[in-house]
């Protein structure tokens, strides 16, 4: 990129799911499993881990849910995992379906850096096929896996190229691995309710923006827009067009350099120009804070409106949208281009 831009924003790191289809596993039988590896981000006390189950067959036994070491995740089922950092393993049998949280007997005093997996597996009493759960693997594909990686166990342990949908959370409240709930594909044309949509946020500093990124998600979406900045006001302060085609991906458009300031609010939306949809590419979370996972993600949310309507702002979402930079300065100290839980 030219000397002095930087890309700030959800989409300046490329780590989320690119398609709103799900994965599930079946844990109906003695040698199933389902684990995540990652990286702890910071240090602090994990305290539990979401599992989102989609269907339970019967009276499932209880389950062990747990943090382990990565290497003993990998000998299993041939000797059973050591719980991570002083942590408890927790026995489970869930009785409703959906997202939940197991907390562990005892959290894991965690260390940044640390490779571990989450990780969920048969207790004493083995599942069978009229007596168990059915829980959300991943969403189908991301756009990089970076050093997190689903792995899950029928006969041997198979690699899962998709975004996780386990979730680690600290004892403060944040998050190891977020509770994504949801992949969002929303496809919109101009004749669409709501037909403008994009990303609320503010800046940690001061800076010069010259342009956006944000991830097209589907092929079939190929209709005309324009990108606009807008003053917390309405007032527009910058546009450029942006012609779709038959692609999938990143798009990036740019306009004159306009000033933005530290610690106030904007928007930056896509308007379709034809009845021919556009589309954008974004995550649901359990909670707002979640959004904190992804590069100053807790500074975006979701926006939309339509026609000239009134704006409307989703807490726990974001579309993939990346801000280009220029004359970063302020107390923010600039934007942080390698989020923790990634690596470069």
């Amino acid at each position: 990129m030219p000397q002095g831009w930087v890309l700030y924003g959800p989409a300046s790191q490329d780590w989320f799911p690119t398609s709103n289809t799900s994965n599930t596993i079946a844990l109906n039988d003695a040698d199933n499993a389902l684990r995540v590896r990652f990286i702890v981000p910071k240090d602090g006390v994990l305290d539990a881990v979401g599992i989102d189950v989609t269907a339970i067959a019967g009276r499932p036994p209880q389950y062990q849910v747990g943090l382990v070491t990565e290497g003993s995740a990998e000998s299993w089922p041939t000797t059973q995992p050591t719980a991570y950092g002083g942590s408890g393993i927790a026995l489970w049998a869930p009785t409703a379906t959906g997202f939940q949280w197991v907390t562990l007997p005892t959290a894991a005093s965690a260390q940044a850096g640390d490779v571990i997996s989450a990780m969920i597996w048969p207790g004493s009493t083995a599942p069978s096929s009229t007596n168990n759960i059915t829980v959300r693997r991943s969403y189908n594909t991301a756009q990089s896996q970076r050093a997190i990686l689903v792995r899950y166990y029928t006969t041997s342990w198979t690699n899962d190229v998709s975004f996780p949908t386990m979730a680690v959370r600290y004892n403060d409240g944040t998050v190891a691995l977020p509770a994504v709930t949801a992949s969002l594909q929303d496809s919109f044309g101009s004749g669409s309710s709501p037909n403008e949509r994009g990303c609320v946020f503010t800046l940690p500093f001061s800076a010069t923006c010259v342009g956006c990124r944000f991830y097209h998600p589907s092929t079939i979406a190929t209709g005309p827009s324009v990108v606009r900045l807008y003053s917390a006001g309405g007032t527009i302060l910058a546009e450029a067009p942006e012609i779709s085609s038959v692609r999938d991906g990143f798009s990036d458009v740019f306009w004159d350099p306009v000033t933005l300031a530290a610690n106030t609010t904007y928007r930056v939306a896509r308007l379709p120009t034809s009845t021919t949809n556009v589309a954008l590419q974004g995550i649901r979370v359990l909670e707002a804070s979640h959004l904190s996972w992804w590069s100053d993600g807790g500074r975006w949310q979701r926006t939309h409106r339509t026609g000239t309507g009134a704006w409307t702002d989703v807490a726990n979402e974001l579309y993939m949208f990346a801000l280009w930079l220029t004359g970063v300065s302020g107390s923010g100290g600039g934007p942080t281009l390698v989020q923790s839980g990634y690596l470069a």
